[in-house]
């Protein structure tokens, strides 16, 4: 069974600087911030057919579907975006189909290892005798625009140079592997230290395998050189996690020791009792004060009398 013909590209670059191009600026400040999210959805639906997709009322809703906006918002970013140059207004007023001279620069770029990557005689924007289907090379600093009008080439747009990138990958990693392991003195602080952690590891669990402690005691220098953590602080910890319940099960490597020292530091920290102050116990009255009593007026009137004949006595005297 032959092979399904691959009808558009997987991906698409995008300018870091799209903000800052004119176009996008000006589609934004007539249409709003959800205009950004439309042309986005748009450019998608174009690269995943090819170099261009027809404009109909479906296409509005699935654009308004996928991003949650209205059917309106869609219509009139694509209706600013033709107006301005986004699209080529041309073909969008004749085959009502969004495409535009840089989508088709791009897909003709990155799809020019395939046999059948023609655009259609009637829509092709494209510059005559202008030699695109393979990229020169020529270019080291490609410059890659949103508004996807400037023409673009480097092995970075296509499949060969997503391969070369992965080998790349390949050569260094072999080349790391290849490099001759550091071999720690059992004397030392780093071999002593994961040795430490392993015998604390074997009172909990006596059938714990038997780790290879020259790498153990190489996670131990990373903890002290890279992660700053003194050999003192390191063993008080070892001693502190391999005493935890939960921790005991976790801490089985160096490795699981720096990656999750922090949060066990933050841990025991937070364990450590606070000096208990002593609180003096006040008396029922100061949250349950006594009501003070309503006197009547024939009270009131005789507290009054009392009064005024104790200031009538001081005043004789």
């Amino acid at each position: 069974m032959a092979r399904p013909t691959k009808k558009g590209i997987t991906y698409f670059p995008l300018d870091v600087d799209f903000f800052s191009d004119i176009k996008v600026r000006k589609i934004i400040r007539a249409n709003g911030a959800d205009s950004v999210s439309i042309l986005i959805s748009l450019l998608c639906s174009i690269y995943r057919e090819g170099y261009y997709i027809e404009w109909d009322n479906d296409t509005a809703f699935l654009i308004s579907d996928e991003i949650g906006v209205s059917e309106g918002s869609v219509t009139e970013t694509v209706r600013k975006a033709t107006q301005i140059g986004f699209f080529n207004k041309e073909l969008f007023d004749r085959y009502s189909i969004l495409t535009s001279k840089g989508i088709q620069e791009r897909y003709k770029t990155i799809t020019y290892q395939r046999k059948n990557n023609d655009i259609k005689k009637e829509f092709n924007l494209l510059v005559e005798n202008t030699p695109i289907d393979e990229p020169s090379g020529n270019e080291t600093n490609p410059q890659v625009s949103f508004s996807h009008e400037k023409h673009i080439h480097g092995s970075d747009n296509h499949a060969e140079g997503t391969q070369s990138k992965v080998n790349k990958s390949k050569v260094n990693k072999s080349k790391k592997n290849s490099r001759k392991s550091k071999t720690y003195d059992e004397l030392s602080e780093h071999y002593q230290l994961a040795d430490y952690l392993f015998k604390k590891i074997l009172v909990n669990n006596p059938e714990a395998k038997q780790p290879n402690l020259q790498k153990w005691a190489d996670d131990i220098r990373l903890a002290i050189e890279r992660d700053k953590r003194s050999p003192e602080k390191l063993k008080n910890m070892i001693d502190w996690c391999q005493s935890h319940n939960f921790w005991s099960g976790v801490i089985l490597s160096t490795a699981k020791l720096r990656e999750k020292y922090d949060q066990m530091a933050a841990q025991a920290n937070s364990q450590v009792q606070k000096p208990v102050t002593r609180q003096e116990k006040l008396p029922d009255w100061v949250d349950n004060p006594i009501p003070e009593e309503k006197l009547s007026a024939e009270k009131q009137a005789e507290i009054d009398r009392q009064m005024e004949e104790f200031l009538s006595r001081r005043g004789g005297e």
